[in-house]
């Protein structure tokens, strides 16, 4: 990526990345713009690496992530997370590694998982999500809790 201008860095307290535009692309009949991160402290833990956005309204409309999930496997590939908007709420449409992942004895070229038929529920206060009874018994993957967070609310 040399020769590339660096447009700024995002500090958090945790987190910082050094941000590069990469120039405009097409995405879904959209002309996104394309952001570069680089972890500037831990890129374990500082997963981003890149951001495409609506140039008009900045919503983010896709990410790539270095990583996704807390299963070993799902965790060592980059994963795209694309983002759709429903009624002003932004869902995760769906995400795909982009780099085989292994589970068990089988190894899976690419993995997808999709979000269809999301709808809001507008008397709810919150997401609200209830698991199958033979949830232990299902082929799942579990988000990794965030940073600091205790392990057992999670």
């Amino acid at each position: 990526m040399s020769g590339l201008r660096t447009i700024g860095s995002v500090f958090t307290l945790s987190r910082r990345y050094r941000i590069t535009v990469i120039g405009t692309e097409p995405l879904d009949g959209t002309a996104a713009t394309h952001l570069a991160l680089v972890p500037l402290v831990d890129p374990r833990a500082d997963r981003l690496r890149d951001l495409w956005l609506d140039p008009s309204t900045f919503a983010v409309l896709q990410a790539r992530v270095a990583g996704n999930f807390a299963g070993k496997a799902e965790a060592s590939v980059p994963w795209v997370i694309r983002f759709a908007t429903l009624d002003g709420a932004t869902y995760i449409e769906s995400e795909t590694s982009t780099a085989p992942v292994r589970r068990g004895k089988k190894t899976f070229d690419t993995v997808q998982i999709r979000f269809d038929a999301v709808r809001g529920d507008r008397g709810s206060p919150g997401l609200a999500f209830a698991l199958p009874p033979d949830y232990g018994n299902l082929n799942v993957v579990d988000e990794p809790p965030e940073p600091g967070a205790d392990p057992a609310r999670c």
